[in-house]
C-alpha cells in the first residue's frame, strides 16, 4: 500500500482551489476576527488545530513577517492556514 501523495495530488493540493475554499467556506479565520482575536492567537489556534502544537518561535517570526506585506489580515491568516494545511508535516502525519 502506498502512502504517500502522487504528484497529481500533490499539485492539486498546492494549486488546486479544494483547499482554499474550504477555509474560505470553514470560516475559521473570520469568526476569530470577528471575535476579536489577535492575530498571534488566530496562528496559535490554526497550529494547534492543524498540528496539535504551536507554533516555534522562529515560525511566528517569518509569519509575522508575511502578515506585515499583506494589507487585508484575513486574507493574510487565511493564507497561513492554507501553508500550515499542505506543510510536509501536516500532509504526512495527520
Amino acid at each position: 500500500m502506498r502512502t504517500e501523495p502522487t504528484l497529481s495530488q500533490s499539485l492539486h493540493l498546492l494549486n488546486g482551489a479544494t483547499v482554499d475554499n474550504k477555509i474560505q467556506q470553514g470560516a475559521v479565520v473570520r469568526t476569530l476576527l470577528k471575535q476579536g482575536r489577535s492575530p498571534d492567537q488566530i496562528i496559535e489556534t490554526i497550529y494547534v488545530r492543524c498540528l496539535c502544537r504551536k507554533p516555534a518561535p522562529t515560525e511566528l517570526d517569518r509569519l509575522h513577517a508575511a502578515l506585515a506585506e499583506e494589507k487585508n489580515p484575513q486574507k493574510a491568516l487565511e493564507d497561513v492556514f492554507w501553508a500550515v494545511l499542505n506543510s510536509r508535516e501536516f500532509v504526512f502525519n495527520h
